[in-house]
């Protein structure tokens, strides 16, 4: 058992203590492995833009490796892209050719 204060020993805590707030899906098999929902998607277009704002620092890289298609034609897109376009006129992004 991990020293009591350790990171170790409080996961092991609140996991125990709490289950019902730990959420855990069995393993994907079959027609469903591989695939991800609506909601998964729009989670981690989220945690992209979030990054992005809270790290400048990545941003270069994520529009090297993503395009405002990848977030959608919704609210998400036009963050996104509202975002590419802050950080260019910024003079942090250097546009692609």
């Amino acid at each position: 058992m991990p020293p009591p204060g350790s990171t170790a020993s409080l996961g092991t805590t609140i996991t125990q203590k709490y289950p019902e707030r730990i959420p855990s899906a069995p393993p994907a098999e079959g027609a469903d492995a591989g695939v991800v929902n609506e909601q998964t998607l729009n989670a981690a277009r989220q945690s992209v833009i979030g990054s992005m704002l809270i790290s400048p620092e990545i941003v270069g890289d994520v529009v090297r490796r993503l395009s405002p298609e990848d977030f959608g034609n919704g609210a998400l897109g036009s963050l996104y892209k509202g975002v590419c376009k802050l950080f260019q006129r910024a003079g942090l992004l250097t546009p692609l050719p």
